[in-house]
């Protein structure tokens, strides 16, 4: 197939131009309106004082980054890892406890309760306590330092004093370990 005629048939529809005529004609308008600080402000996107278009700079860096993201994500996916990384031995975590575990990534709190292991960053949000040394409850995890409770599920505070929620990591477990992605 044409490469050429293939991008055409891409570019060349009716309701992209139903939405891109009212959205040029209105920022024409705009730089219009707004005299000659809109004409210098039209020629600074346009980058006429860099002597160089600067529609390349807000195109190709984005789809640029988005691509290599989308490939970084695809030979993590054919890889298998994922970015999980060991953080504990599934035997040392018995159902209703609590551990601290640490990876060369991060540092979690590793909780199994009704039959799931779910994982917290292990330093409390509100001002950096050990929750591994808080008290466990049905569904969530107290801090020692000052009495913050945040959902297992997903780290929502569910009494204060904090007011940011505790970031949440994932967790699997496989082949007698369990291992985390971190944040």
């Amino acid at each position: 197939m044409d490469r050429t005629n293939a991008l055409v048939r891409v570019v060349d529809q009716p309701a992209l131009d139903a939405v891109a005529k009212p959205l040029s004609d209105a920022i024409r308008e705009a730089y219009s309106r707004a005299g000659e600080t809109g004409r210098v402000a039209k020629n600074a996107l346009h980058g006429v004082w860099l002597g160089h278009p600067l529609h390349p700079v807000f195109t190709d860096v984005p789809i640029g980054a988005w691509t290599t993201g989308l490939v970084l994500d695809a030979v993590g996916a054919v890889s298998g890892d994922e970015g999980f990384e060991r953080a504990a031995d599934a035997a040392r975590l018995h159902d209703n406890t609590m551990i601290r575990a640490k990876t060369e990534d991060a540092d979690a709190l590793l909780v199994r309760q009704h039959g799931g292991v779910c994982g917290l960053a292990h330093a409390c949000s509100h001002l950096g306590g050990p929750l591994s040394e808080g008290t466990l409850k049905d569904g969530s995890v107290v801090c020692p330092w000052h009495g913050s409770e945040f959902a297992l599920d997903d780290g929502h505070v569910v009494n204060g004093p904090a007011t940011v929620n505790q970031p949440t990591l994932d967790v699997r477990e496989r082949n007698g370990r369990i291992e985390i992605k971190a944040f």
